[in-house]
């Protein structure tokens, strides 16, 4: 018999795969303003911590983990730099919704932001330790700045347009549990 839940599961998954290679797309276009780059909101970290944040059984470590490591490789970006602080990042976010439930909208956008600047600055720190070369620190920080003030228009996005919505409480224990027994 075909478990609803599953399909539902895959659906989602599916879903968050095309909405981050959409993204990743949008970001390889070659697109110059007075001849500099521009550095993108960080949009797949804003997307997967927003998802995480509603639905945290629905995604995946290894499949966020495998988004990364190919936005990495595309996107020219240290490897695997960026995905595992952001892993970090959202397994305590993930950790944070499973076990304290839903937070308010202001409480959400604190929590976002803080984790966002504090992953932000340890990826500073570490580039400028191991001498990595990056992009200039007042680009980083535009970047960081438009990834904080674009974080609501993804929740808008997710909820409205993705229905992608917060999970009942008993919905996300009974999925837990039955991630534990596999």
């Amino acid at each position: 018999m075909i478990n609803f839940q599953n399909i539902q599961s895959w659906a989602y998954y599916i879903k968050y795969l095309m909405i981050c290679f959409i993204i990743l797309s949008l970001q390889l276009l070659p697109m110059k303003i007075v001849h500099q780059e521009v550095l993108w909101p960080n949009l797949i970290y804003l997307i997967t911590v927003a998802w995480l944040v509603r639905k945290p059984s629905h995604l995946p470590v290894i499949l966020i983990l495998f988004v990364h490591i190919i936005s990495d490789i595309l996107l020219l970006m240290p490897l695997g730099l960026w995905s595992a602080l952001s892993l970090m990042g959202y397994e305590f976010l993930r950790w944070r919704s499973l076990s304290q439930g839903r937070l308010k909208l202001g409480q959400e956008l604190l929590l976002i932001n803080i984790v966002l600047i504090l992953l932000t600055f340890v990826q500073i720190g570490i580039e400028f330790i191991f001498k990595i070369k990056s992009p200039p620190i007042g680009m980083i920080l535009l970047q960081l700045t438009f990834s904080l003030l674009i974080y609501p228009i993804v929740i808008f996005v997710l909820h409205s347009i993705l229905r992608v919505r917060h999970s009942e409480r008993s919905e996300t224990v009974t999925r837990v549990k039955s991630m534990e027994n596999i």
